[in-house]
């Protein structure tokens, strides 16, 4: 288990397009909150965008795509092991008017990978080839017969 110390900068990552599984650092965002949870399906994470006038909240509706994995490390975590590793649930823009008070925000709220293949019926597995019970026990009697053999299951 790797421990944050007091000289971990955190680096939030985007997939370059959706479903690449290639990342690359993102110095606009940063993690504001990363929330884990006994059950890796309940962790979020709230990212903030910053904005300027080569990029506004148009771009990041843009760029930060709901089907874009987003995900958080720590540089001194062990290779490869991300704090958080999800999709954009919910992304809010906030624009004040007020020219005595520039307020532009752009959030992104996460959701874990595991709750969003969860309740993603897209994503369900309805059925998968496995062995059941008479191909384990032609396994024990007839190894190179049943070795092969698998069904499918629902």
């Amino acid at each position: 288990m790797s421990h944050l110390t007091g000289s971990s900068r955190i680096i939030v990552e985007v997939e370059t397009s959706p479903g690449s599984g290639t990342f690359a650092a993102d110095g606009r965002l940063r993690a504001d909150r990363v929330e884990l949870c006994s059950d890796d399906g309940l962790a979020t994470a709230q990212v903030a965008v910053r904005l300027g006038d080569d990029f506004d909240a148009i771009d990041a509706v843009q760029r930060y795509h709901p089907d874009c994995r987003i995900v958080v490390r720590a540089d001194d975590t062990d290779a490869g092991r991300a704090l958080f590793d999800g999709y954009p649930l919910v992304r809010r823009s906030l624009r004040d008017g007020n020219p005595d008070r520039p307020r532009d925000e752009f959030t992104l709220s996460l959701t874990s990978v595991y709750a969003r293949l969860a309740t993603d019926e897209r994503r369900w597995v309805y059925g998968r080839r496995m062995r059941n019970g008479a191909i384990l026990d032609g396994l024990a009697t007839s190894p190179q017969e049943f070795a092969s053999k698998s069904v499918l299951v629902e």
